[in-house]
């Protein structure tokens, strides 16, 4: 089973711990929590149903319902808690369903937002929910690799068929089938009455379905990439108003929040310096100080802070840079976070364009598509710079090498946060390659700064 992106968050309210208590009827967990937990499940498997069904999912959940002032699909199939218990209900082992378990599966709960915000019938067994191993075996016709199975078996009778096309690989392999769902709703659309195409058709039958998702019952839904872009979440502590005051000395802004805003900022931007440092990064941000229980990068130009810090303080109008500008940018900051150790001093000036200047540069020499590359020292100054202070080659250790073999690393294990502003649905490539453009800029000034 998957391991899945990111698990849920803010989860210390005794109702995850006891969800049958009756104070606990009217309990609410965020939209904002749920949509974390719904794209971190569909970044680490873009290819489920419930993933793919998010995408016409989209305009109804960014409308505003101006009596309630909430989200037009609250308390519809279409809202995020629905999707992420239609997810969970076939892969409850993924991390992201930690709250939906805690509270909705539990036995006994009295959690009304459970209730309200039920999975698709259609992917709920006839056996019921059961997220135990005595489940494991439990499935239905609309389950992801049920769908993959039966375009299978379409395209293995019907070669010809155009939609075919677009899911090339047999079996339980998604590179080339990045949206098996879409692929059957197309195959169907073309020929109904094909015996594959019974389940779908049934569950475009009920009401609520055919309502919600009437692209994807005509076989008309496109699903488009998946590089969602977001604003910081969760900067309602005062420190993020006066991060001056003696209180914020000890602040810290979780983790995955800073996370959420590097995967927003590179989403958009994945060519940014700061995007390639990341790469570097990535082992150690992946694993754990048994000592402390955090991240080895912890404390290190490598901490998420200084990641985002090394992208905000030249991209500082990007969404995504709400948070850092805030806590981070005051003169006289308190917050430990911003200045522990903070963002390399290279970096104010040497910017991604910067970089791309220099390249630009080198690659117009008249050796450079030579085996002996030419010595440029005026265009790797600023890397040189950069590399040789304090504990920044030590963390930075492929770009400073010249040798940055990450240039297919993601955040991958990063959490996305809430209002994306582009159609979170993804193809399969969407988490195989967040920095690669970034990547050959600094490796070719590092290569030739070494050669």
């Amino acid at each position: 089973m998957p391991a899945g992106v990111s698990v849920s968050g803010n989860m210390t309210s005794p109702c995850y711990a006891d969800p049958a208590a009756a104070d606990c009827q009217a309990f609410q967990r965020a939209e904002a929590d749920w949509q974390l937990d719904l794209t971190s499940l569909c970044l680490a498997m873009p290819f489920m149903t419930s993933c793919t069904m998010w995408a016409e999912c989209q305009p109804l959940q960014k409308a505003v319902d101006e009596a309630t002032g909430l989200s037009k699909a609250t308390n519809t199939l279409c809202s995020y808690q629905s999707l992420v218990a239609s997810v969970c209900v076939e892969m409850p082992r993924m991390k992201g369903c930690e709250a939906w378990k805690a509270l909705c599966v539990a036995k006994g709960s009295a959690v009304k937002q459970c209730t309200q915000n039920p999975p698709l019938p259609a992917m709920v067994p006839a056996e019921g929910i059961d997220v135990t191993p005595a489940g494991a075996n439990n499935t239905t016709p609309m389950w992801t690799y049920d769908v993959k199975e039966a375009v299978d078996t379409i395209c293995a009778n019907e070669p010809g068929m155009e939609a075919c096309a677009n899911c090339t690989e047999a079996g339980r392999m998604f590179k080339n089938c990045p949206n098996p769902l879409e692929t059957l709703s197309k195959l169907c659309a073309a020929k109904p009455d094909m015996a594959e195409c019974a389940p779908l058709q049934e569950m475009c039958g009920e009401a609520d379905v055919a309502k919600l998702w009437p692209e994807l019952c005509a076989g008309k839904l496109v699903v488009p990439p998946f590089k969602p872009v977001f604003r910081s979440i969760n900067i309602t502590d005062p420190c993020y108003v006066d991060p001056t005051a003696d209180a914020c000395k000890t602040f810290a802004r979780a983790h995955m929040e800073w996370m959420s805003d590097m995967t927003s900022l590179c989403n958009a931007m994945p060519f940014m310096v700061g995007c390639t440092l990341l790469a570097d990064c990535k082992e150690l941000i992946d694993t754990k100080n048994p000592a402390t229980n955090k991240s080895m990068a912890f404390g290190t130009y490598c901490g998420m802070p200084s990641m985002v810090g090394s992208v905000c303080v030249d991209m500082g109008k990007m969404k995504g840079c709400e948070a850092y500008n805030a806590l981070c940018k005051a003169e006289g900051t308190q917050v430990a976070g911003c200045k522990n150790p903070g963002v390399p001093s290279t970096l104010y000036t040497y910017n991604t364009y910067g970089v791309k200047d220099d390249v630009d540069a080198i690659c117009a020499t008249p050796e450079a598509d030579q085996e002996a590359l030419p010595e440029v020292p005026a265009q790797c100054a600023n890397l040189t710079a950069l590399c040789a202070e304090d504990k920044v080659a030590e963390v930075y250790n492929q770009v400073c090498i010249g040798d940055n073999a990450s240039a297919n690393a993601t955040m991958g294990p990063a959490v996305p946060a809430p209002a994306p502003e582009a159609a979170p649905m993804a193809s399969a490539a969407a988490t195989a390659a967040l920095v690669p453009a970034a990547t050959l800029l600094l490796a070719v000034v590092a290569q030739l700064l070494l050669a």
